[in-house]
């Protein structure tokens, strides 16, 4: 029998003549009905995944920005200061983790014998996400960054990994980009969603690990793109607030980052930039150099893949993107390539202070096997 024949007949006996005597009985069923198909619906999507496409249209409002964050990520700081040596940026991994050690060893960040941080190095190793998807290596590349981070700080450097969109995804429970030797090692989609929800042994890695931008020195890197309108929130309540206070919400799939203008989606930046406009870039970086109280230079990101495995450069180096499709798992990808930033020096005042460097001549890309050379495919 349908549910709908079973409602109907179950309505049809509360209406019964017996049972109009006591009209407690019939509002008592009908009310539970009706909280039962309030509470289902409105079930957190990592446990409840029916209504993906519904729920995915209906992010919340974003919030009024605040001065200060009352919530606290663990992942550490949105705004790193300090001394450093350099600054080594990885795109996108896409489970591939021969590609990130081989990276790693090149940029002279990895131990070639031992896969540590290697001793004595003071660089800030910044992963621009979308680790999770496409290729089977997911596990280990989660448990290499988390160990890294550890390593590096011992040695005076730092390990900075951000959420891509499909960090997003996983933590959402879905499993539409995920390699088939991945589900099958997690004991299928069920299993999937157990290791890489909120809770998860992998999921917990994602939340507590990765921010959703970073501020280092005078330079923003972020997966996607940061708009004028998040520039505008500051790192520190963009990270804390509407990241992570978003991630612990009850219905994940109403998460303020699922919109397309969000920095795990945005393409608008790039895709302006393409065309020679740079309004929308310029617009950005002075939102967040109002909020932050410096002037930040340039903007690198991930999430546009670069033709012929070539780093991106846009309006006078001021926006880069590293994702040069490093993982053979990609259609076209198998490419080798990391940026560098040089250190931030703050700007001499006085009529002797010496000229500054700018942000773009400091930023720098590397192509260990050369420049347009692909690895085989493993796809």
């Amino acid at each position: 029998m349908s549910a709908s024949r079973t409602v109907e007949a179950l309505l049809t006996r509360l209406r019964s003549p017996k049972n109009v005597r006591s009209p407690l009985v019939f509002w008592t069923v009908l009310v539970l009905v009706f909280m039962a198909t309030f509470i289902i619906s409105s079930f957190p999507l990592r446990l409840y995944t029916p209504t993906v496409g519904f729920q995915l249209r209906q992010h919340r409002q974003l919030p009024k920005p605040r001065p200060v964050s009352p919530v606290v990520t663990p992942a550490g700081s949105s705004v790193i200061e300090g001394t450093y040596h350099r600054v080594v940026v990885v795109g996108d991994l896409h489970g591939d983790l021969d590609r990130l050690r081989s990276v790693l060893r090149a940029a002279q960040v990895l131990d070639e014998v031992t896969d540590s941080w290697r001793d004595g190095c003071t660089d800030i190793l910044v992963q621009l996400g979308d680790v999770v998807d496409r290729g089977p290596d997911a596990p280990a590349l989660l448990q290499l960054l988390h160990r890294l981070r550890t390593e590096a700080a011992k040695a005076g450097g730092q390990v900075v990994t951000l959420s891509g969109h499909h960090e997003m995804l996983a933590l959402m429970g879905s499993t539409s980009d995920i390699h088939p030797s991945l589900l099958e090692g997690s004991s299928g989609s069920l299993g999937f969603r157990h290791l890489y929800g909120v809770g998860g042994r992998y999921g917990r890695m994602l939340v507590e690990d990765n921010l959703a931008a970073v501020l280092i020195g005078d330079v923003v890197y972020v997966h996607g793109g940061l708009t004028a309108t998040y520039a505008a929130y500051g790192m520190e309540q963009l990270n804390n607030e509407l990241w992570y206070q978003g991630l612990m919400a009850a219905s994940l799939s109403k998460h303020v980052f699922h919109s397309p203008d969000s920095p795990l989606r945005d393409r608008s930046i790039v895709a302006a930039a393409m065309q020679s406009n740079c309004g929308p870039l310029d617009e950005a970086l002075r939102a967040l150099s109002k909020k932050e109280g410096i002037t930040v230079g340039a903007m690198v990101v991930g999430h546009s893949v670069m033709e012929k495995g070539k780093v991106g450069s846009w309006c006078n180096g001021r926006l880069v993107s590293a994702d040069v499709g490093l993982s053979r798992y990609i259609e076209g990808g198998g490419y080798e390539a990391y940026v560098t930033v040089d250190p931030y020096v703050a700007p001499e005042k006085g009529k002797r202070a010496r000229k500054t460097v700018s942000t773009a001549s400091r930023i720098h890309a590397h192509y260990p096997l050369g420049s347009g050379v692909r690895v085989p495919s493993n796809t």
